[in-house]
């Protein structure tokens, strides 16, 4: 546990003395300690900011008129004041940068919505014969049930006696 008060030098115990009644002026002989004691030089420092400061002295309304004085002093507003003069450089660069790429854009969009050229060259015919769905010469016939909607209701009833006098090894085929 610490003492109350801690064991000081002399020459710093008067030091502070001195410094409690006036950190301002406090002598000669103080001011010599303060120049070679640092701790006693930072208590000078903490008594000066604890010291209240003085009121200013201004004259009544000076701090209500000020934003007015300020603003008198301030160079006036011009009517174009709102946009810089790089403004428009800025502005002109951008729509040249906008309508470049949109040209070139609307340049390749143009070329991807175009027939291809060895199309166009064909003859009418045989673009007309290269839209039609090519069918597969290999494909698997289809199922038996999908054939039998294709059959006329004469034919459908002709094909589903047959089935069903036909054995069931024989159905399959």
């Amino acid at each position: 546990m610490m003492p109350e008060q801690p064991n000081l030098n002399p020459d710093c115990a008067q030091a502070l003395e001195a410094l409690a009644r006036d950190p301002l002026a406090p002598g000669a002989g103080v001011e010599a300690h303060l120049g070679v004691c640092l701790p006693c030089s930072e208590a000078r420092v903490f008594l000066l900011a604890m010291e209240e400061a003085p009121a200013v002295a201004a004259p009544d309304g000076y701090y209500a008129t000020l934003p007015f004085r300020i603003l008198r002093k301030l160079p006036g507003r011009r009517a174009g004041a709102g946009v810089s003069p790089n403004a428009g450089r800025w502005l002109a660069a951008a729509a040249i940068l906008a309508a470049l790429s949109l040209g070139a854009t609307g340049f390749f969009l143009g070329k991807a919505a175009k027939a291809p050229v060895v199309e166009a060259a064909q003859p009418k015919g045989v673009a007309d014969a290269l839209e039609q769905p090519v069918e597969t010469p290999f494909a698997e016939a289809d199922d038996p049930v999908v054939q039998l909607s294709d059959l006329s209701p004469k034919e459908a009833e002709k094909a589903l006696k047959r089935l069903q006098s036909a054995p069931s090894g024989n159905a399959a085929q």
